[in-house]
């Protein structure tokens, strides 16, 4: 049954919004097509989550204020469903050669986001079905154009982002 079971409290304090930085890791293996990772999620939360063989998740650094996701509740009640869906932008300047390769082989895969907010929490977006990314990069006109790319993730869920602890995440990337 799907019967609520609790009420919502209001946080002691206020905090801030946007995101810290961005941990990517690819969904599958691109050649068996295995799962990268396992986990067990317990309720809202990751309480454990470790990368199959030498799969790793990477960090994407991001500068204050320019990145940011956004969870929705979707389904409708004629057809009695639900599910969530996902969608994200991140700016990033710069425009190397490495910067580029590695824009196309992410726009080829589907990936894992492990979003650390800079209210010191971490949830993981695209965890079963992955996140789509697309991009545009730019070059600017005048100088003080933005001389980079914006990336654009979207995918979809049967559950909701789950929180994951720091001490997980850090596993995840060593």
């Amino acid at each position: 049954m799907c019967e609520l079971s609790a009420g919502f409290n209001a946080l002691n304090c206020d905090s801030a919004g946007g995101i810290a930085t961005l941990y990517i890791g690819s969904l599958r293996d691109g050649t068996t097509g295995a799962a990268n990772y396992t986990y067990t999620r317990t309720n809202g939360e990751l309480t454990a989550m470790a990368n199959v063989g030498s799969k790793l998740f990477y960090t994407v650094t991001v500068d204050a204020e320019m990145s940011d996701f956004t969870v929705n509740a979707i389904g409708s009640r004629e057809n009695a469903s639900t599910a969530f869906e996902i969608t994200g932008n991140i700016k990033l300047a710069g425009n190397t050669a490495a910067m580029i390769e590695q824009l196309e082989k992410l726009s080829k895969d589907r990936v894992c986001v492990i979003a650390k907010l800079n209210d010191g929490t971490n949830e993981v977006l695209g965890l079963d079905n992955g996140c789509k990314f697309l991009f545009n990069r730019t070059s600017g006109t005048k100088f003080d154009d933005m001389n980079g790319v914006t990336l654009t993730f979207s995918g979809r869920e049967k559950k909701n982002a789950p929180k994951i602890s720091d001490a997980i995440v850090l596993t995840l990337l060593s």
